[in-house]
């Protein structure tokens, strides 16, 4: 026996030390897939001269460890340290370096691919933070349970992780990511206006195809959709998240508009709506909060299923709008939990982030552990309700909910919780036990009435009476408290369903509302969507209800279409092509869904169920009457699957069998136990209970109950409008669309059952590996041809690697595959012809394409030297014609120049005779204004009164009049004429 040291690479990484390199081998214990070592060979005839000699010799102690896998049994020993004995040393896989699993993006590209090796490339990756990892066209995705941060220090999900997979060159080489499956959609969507797949063989390969491998269309749009599913808490609505902020991030930048030319969208109170992107986005925080809880599985645990169509312009690339559908909105829920279960968040979100003015308002002021539908539990006031409070309250704004009808929807929400507060006693003189309210609990009804604007005789007298119609009359009988405490939480199952109904619907009408968003939304012509499913994943507890039977039935009606799609429309189309190519089987679950729906002609479970509810009985003996009417229908020997005529999928169990049953569904057994089946499908909510509504004072809650009134649901038809079979029309209406598009698929793994970090468990993702059709999906990848492409398209694009002596043996695709195959040396498994398509693995079709541009690029050079040469010449006859051009305009604005300088010069000698003209007659103006001043100036001068006011004036002037008159008198009469001449200048002064 020659000892062995296998080579290996040492992680420098700390956190990696449990995939060291000392564990040469990998050990599949119990389907774990642990790193081991070879301890010691246990062949008999290994070394047989040396027994009792050597066996426990120092030296054999130190090589035991580095023992070389020879044929035959072994014993391994685990890094726990836990020893097995194998039966065959040989089966054991090479350990490779775990650096090797890290780079490997694709697992489709691992040499030996089995569940062994996927599970150990998954967990390497897990345990690097690398929680993504393609198979082929599915993305497996990891629930990390905490943030990842990249070695640049930022999230693995922050814009400038979005602008890289927008922008990248190499976007095949990026790391897979979730914005790669969006971004591949959304690319797939836009290119196919003008370069769309062949129809006839769109479902066998649209999530492989490339633009590239099709071929020109009519410009027809092909739809995207992107299914996300896994088990509760793998990471389903997380990954819906960031795929709908990726979309709307891509899309925000061609979309900015002007406020003057296209005002926003205004809210019922006035207030500038947010833009469609952010709508869009403020519908999924708000359709958790509502829709969502904390389970002991996943603490954002949706609890209803939701498909989010989200429209595109083609033409613009930009978000045209977006509708929600709804499926199977958990109602047990809002009247009882289990331990280490929640309700809704909304009511935890209430407490934590109202303030007491609204809270007392709302009558919530006394704490959750008040509240029967509570559980009467105490709830911390986290940071995280009180934050998600506040986007809350943030998403009801974006989606154009005014702050009167927010305030209305926190109000009957509150109510819900008041109605739960409701209780009975039985009355002590009634014989029929009739049940009355507590006086107690009065204030509870008359706060829940207030707040839905109901009357409280109106509501206490519809849940302690029941109305009977006998003979055309109606009576009206007294309600036990049995009864009576199942109408109060119909009633608050009923007002929370319709006012989740009801935010569906506003949220559904403001994202169509874009007509005054954007001219350019309204400008696009033709659009496209993407879908994005997010809905419950596979369920099985301890005790499994109605609800799970109708969340599973959804599952294997999901995981049919991933069949059909992956498996079943691959084979067909190798069929009808003639490939030469070995059937692959897979776990088919199609017996299994006609087991649950029925169809063509058989009887299934839910056609079973719907009519259980025509018979007679209370509602527990109509369970019954369901359950053994099913172990008639399909059942067999208890504990075992049917053999003798029966169901292979239906399973009678050995004990309770007159209340259980079981189906092994695609992901396992489940037993389910009947109790409240018939009832919970036909929700039998009085007629009483109903028509409240429409008596309430407040418009927004007569709104919020008239919402389901288009279904009709007092019809008579029974099986027409029962849950399930409005469950089973929505669910066909889902599949229908998701058939009509070109699917992505997104497989959310839970890591483990504790819901905590850097936790592996390998059975448990194991598990989960194989329910989901995972590896026979990558079989079929790996065995089959992953891409194919027409005749036509194929010769035209690798036809350039034939050369002319090649033609002359003809052309057409038989001479293509001929001459290359020898060239290349390739066999015909490689690649093979069909009737319309050829089919060629992914290394052929690497090495085709290099090939290929390789001969483009050589081409490209010859003829690039040759256009080099023609356009060298052509620039020289060129140049001397524009030079020859250039001088004769040269010339040309010369003699202009001249003539235009000759022109202005006589032009301002003109001028200049005219200005000094100008200023001669100025001069002369102004000397003869100096000639009149001056003589003004000297007049007064000369005057002897210049200068005396107007009274020095008239003292002088009857001083000389008095001496005017003495003159006159004295007869002096030539003194008096002197004196007269002063007067007389005198006056004249003084008038001016």
């Amino acid at each position: 026996m020659q000892p062995f040291k296998t080579p290996s690479k040492r992680s420098s990484k700390k956190d990696d030390s449990d995939d060291g390199s000392d564990d040469s081998l990998l050990f599949n214990s119990k389907h774990l897939y642990t790193p081991c070592t070879i301890i010691k060979s246990l062949e008999e005839n290994t070394d047989k001269g040396s027994k009792g000699k050597g066996s426990n010799s120092k030296k054999n102690k130190k090589r035991r460890a580095t023992v070389q896998p020879v044929g035959g049994p072994a014993l391994v020993k685990t890094r726990d340290g836990t020893l097995y004995k194998i039966r065959d040393a040989t089966k054991l896989i090479a350990l490779t370096s775990p650096d090797d699993y890290v780079g490997l993006n694709d697992v489709l590209h691992m040499a030996n691919i089995t569940e062994s090796s996927l599970l150990h490339a998954l967990r390497v990756r897990y345990k690097r933070d690398t929680i993504y990892t393609s198979a082929g066209p599915i993305l497996i995705s990891v629930n990390p349970y905490k943030p990842i941060i990249t070695q640049q220090g930022e999230s693995i999900y922050s814009e400038q992780t979005m602008l890289r997979y927008r922008t990248s060159a190499n976007f095949s080489e990026e790391e897979p990511h979730l914005f790669q499956v969006a971004d591949r959609a959304y690319s797939a969507m836009m290119d196919s206006v003008h370069i769309v797949p062949n129809l006839e063989d769109a479902d066998a390969d649209r999530s492989m195809d490339s633009p590239k491998n099709h071929r020109m269309g009519s410009g027809q749009v092909l739809n995207q959709s992107i299914i996300i599913s896994g088990e509760s808490g793998a990471g389903k609505t997380e990954a819906t998240k960031y795929i709908m902020k990726y979309l709307a991030r891509i899309t925000t930048k061609k979309n900015k508009w002007s406020s003057k030319e296209n005002p926003p969208f205004l809210s019922p109170d006035g207030k500038a709506m947010a833009t469609l992107e952010e709508r869009v986005l403020s519908s999924n925080p708000l359709l958790e909060t509502f829709g969502n809880a904390q389970t002991l599985r996943n603490d954002n645990s949706s609890r209803f299923g939701k498909y989010i169509h989200i429209n595109f312009s083609t033409e613009k690339g930009i978000i045209m709008g977006a509708r929600v559908s709804n499926y199977l909105l958990e109602k047990t829920r809002i009247t009882t939990q289990i331990e280490g279960e929640r309700n809704y968040h909304i009511f935890y979100q209430i407490f934590a982030g109202a303030n007491p003015e609204l809270l007392q308002e709302l009558g919530l002021d006394v704490g959750t552990e008040s509240f029967r539908y509570l559980g009467y539990r105490s709830s911390p006031n986290t940071e995280s309700d009180k934050s998600n409070f506040v986007e809350t309250m943030e998403c009801l704004s974006n989606v154009g909910l005014a702050t009167e009808e927010q305030n209305t929807v926190m109000g009957m929400t509150a109510a819900v919780l008041h109605i739960g507060n409701i209780s009975f006693e039985e009355t002590d003189n009634d014989e029929d036990h009739s049940a009355v309210i507590t006086e107690d609990s009065r204030p509870s009804l008359q706060k829940a009435c207030a707040l839905l604007g109901l009357k409280e005789s109106d509501v206490a007298d519809a849940i302690l009476t029941k109305l009977l119609t006998i003979n055309g009359k109606s009576i009206k009988k007294p309600s036990t408290m049995a009864m009576a405490e199942d109408k109060r939480d119909a009633l608050a199952k009923m007002t929370y369903s319709y006012l989740f109904l009801w935010l569906v619907k506003s949220i559904n009408i403001t994202l169509s509302q874009h007509e005054t968003d954007s001219f350019a939304r309204n400008d696009a012509k033709q659009t496209g969507f993407i879908g994005v499913l997010d809905i419950y994943g596979f369920e099985c507890f301890d005790v499994n209800g109605y609800e799970q039977l109708l969340i599973n039935y959804c599952n294997e009606k999901l995981q049919r279409h991933f069949n059909r799609h992956v498996f079943e429309v691959e084979q067909k189309l190798y069929a009808s092509e003639g490939v030469d190519w070995t059937y692959i089987t897979f776990n088919d679950n199609q017996p299994c869904l006609e087991l649950i729906e029925g169809g063509a002609g058989l009887v299934g479970i839910l056609n079973t169920l719907d009519d259980s509810f025509s018979g007679m009985g209370s509602s527990r003996e109509k369970d019954v009457t369901f359950v053994s009417q099913l172990h008639k229908l399909f059942g067999s020997v208890a504990g075992t699957k049917n053999t003798n005529g029966g169901h292979d999928y239906f399973v009678t169990p050995k004990f309770g069998n007159d209340r259980q049953f079981s189906i092994s569904h695609y992901a396992g057994e489940v037993r389910y136990t009947v109790d409240g089946f018939v009832e919970k499908n036909m929700e039998s909510t009085s007629n009483e209970l109903k028509d409240l509504g429409s008596t309430s004072t407040i418009p927004l809650a007569r709104d919020v109950f008239g919402v389901p009134a288009s279904n009709d649901d007092r019809r008579s038809s029974i099986r027409g409008f029962s849950v399930a079979s409005q469950f089973k029309q929505s669910l066909q209406s889902l599949v229908g669309d998701l058939e009509m598009t070109q699917p992505h698929y997104i497989r959310c793994i839970k890591p483990n059952l504790k819901k905590a970090s850097d936790l592996f468990n390998a059975g448990e993702v194991l598990k989960q590996l194989r329910y989901s059709g995972m590896m026979e999906a990558i079989r079929i990848r790996r065995e089959g041809y992953a891409l194919r492409e027409d005749h036509n398209s194929f010769y035209n694009r690798f036809s350039v690697l034939l050369s002319a002596d090649d033609l002359n043996g003809g052309m057409g695709i038989d001479q293509l595959v001929s001459v290359l195959s020898k060239r290349l040396n390739v066999s015909d498994a490689d690649w093979q012809i069909g009737h319309s398509k050829i089919f060629l693995r992914r290394e052929l079709s690497d090495k085709l394409e290099r090939l290929a541009k390789l001969r483009v690029h050589r081409a490209a050079r010859t003829l690039s030297r040759f256009g080099r040469l023609v356009a060298s010449r052509r620039a020289s006859v060129l140049l001397v014609t524009w030079m020859k051009f250039r001088l004769s305009m040269m010339k040309k604005y010369k003699a202009n120049k001249a003539s235009s300088r000759i022109a202005a010069t006589y032009r301002m000698y003109l001028q200049v005779k005219i200005l000094k003209s100008c200023i001669n007659a100025v001069v002369k103006i102004q000397s003869h204004q100096r000639k009149i001043a001056a003589k003004l100036v000297a007049r007064r001068l000369r005057d002897p009164h210049c200068g005396m006011s107007h009274r020095e004036l008239n003292e002088l002037l009857r001083s000389e009049t008095n001496c005017l008159e003495n003159a006159i008198d004295s007869q002096d009469f030539k003194r008096a004429a002197n004196i007269e001449e002063k007067v007389y200048v005198l006056n004249r002064k003084k008038t001016l």
